[in-house]
């Protein structure tokens, strides 16, 4: 029983299991290619599992200016700031908004 516990473990901890740097890379390539709408549903797929990671925030914020979600965007960004006013970027993303 040890044996397998420990085979167990030892086969879980080396899954590649795609960490949030993998995620953020995925929404930038996205982002390259103009695939705004997926890049979208992987940032807020991303943010489930860690709502407070700054680099998926900002990508999201990006894409929904991109999707020109503009009253979406402007809403996002005024929550995060309210809620994370360390975060230097949103104060100095000068977008016309609409």
């Amino acid at each position: 029983m040890k044996k397998q516990i420990f085979l167990l473990i030892t086969v879980l901890v080396f899954l590649p299991i795609p960490s949030f740097s993998d995620v953020s890379r995925d929404i930038e390539e996205l982002i390259k290619n103009g695939n705004f709408d997926k890049a979208l549903v992987i940032a807020e797929e991303g943010l489930a599992d860690d709502p407070s990671n700054n680099k998926l925030l900002l990508q999201k914020g990006f894409v929904l200016i991109n999707l020109k979600r503009f009253g979406e965007a402007e809403a996002f960004y005024l929550d995060l700031v309210s809620r994370m006013p360390e975060i230097v970027q949103p104060y100095v993303c000068n977008f016309d908004l609409g």
